[in-house]
């Protein structure tokens, strides 16, 4: 669930506000899943840097609600096990064809639990649209994204690179 104010004339910080829902569902796959359910609200800020060289910056703050579900706990390496608090940063560039962002994570588990863990991590990602009608314009993207990352957190640190397909829908309501 989310609403977007997006960067105009009129409102030179785009903002947004949101939460994310995310459970197990039946039994899927250990690999697939930390076997806990996660409630994140979340408030955004983006902002033109430079129009000349298409920079916006971008921050988030938001925080993470951990239960139980019927599954067996599973999480990753420097994924904190309980409540925890993120503060995001980052910058992106615009190109031709593609995208660069690089972004700065800060997660806290200090603020809303009885334990004190933090993990911080760094990611470039290149971004190519597969599709081809304006952003304005369509309501679907299809997206392809390459990224590295190096974290740092209660379980040591690590480097790993990434690749993913995101598809993206935007639901607009009509004016009368």
């Amino acid at each position: 669930l989310k609403y977007d104010e997006v960067i105009s004339a009129e409102h030179p910080i785009g903002w947004s506000v949101g939460t994310d829902f995310e459970s197990p569902l039946d039994h899927p796959p250990a690999e697939l899943t930390d076997g806990h359910r996660h409630l994140v609200p979340y408030l955004s800020f983006s902002k033109v840097l430079s129009e000349q060289l298409k920079v916006i910056g971008y921050t988030s703050l938001s925080a993470n609600f951990v239960s139980h579900s019927p599954l067996a706990p599973n999480f990753g390496r420097n994924q904190l096990h309980t409540n925890s608090n993120t503060l995001t940063a980052g910058v992106t560039r615009d190109y031709t064809r593609f995208r660069v962002a690089l972004t700065g994570n800060w997660s806290s588990s200090a603020l809303l639990s009885d334990e004190n863990h933090h993990v911080f991590s760094f990611r470039p990602d290149i971004i190519i649209p597969l599709t081809k009608t304006p952003e304005a314009k369509s309501r679907t993207h299809l997206l392809v994204i390459f990224g590295g990352r190096a974290v740092h957190g209660p379980d040591g640190t690590e480097l790993g690179v990434n690749g993913s397909v995101r598809i993206e829908f935007a639901v607009r309501g009509g004016k009368k």
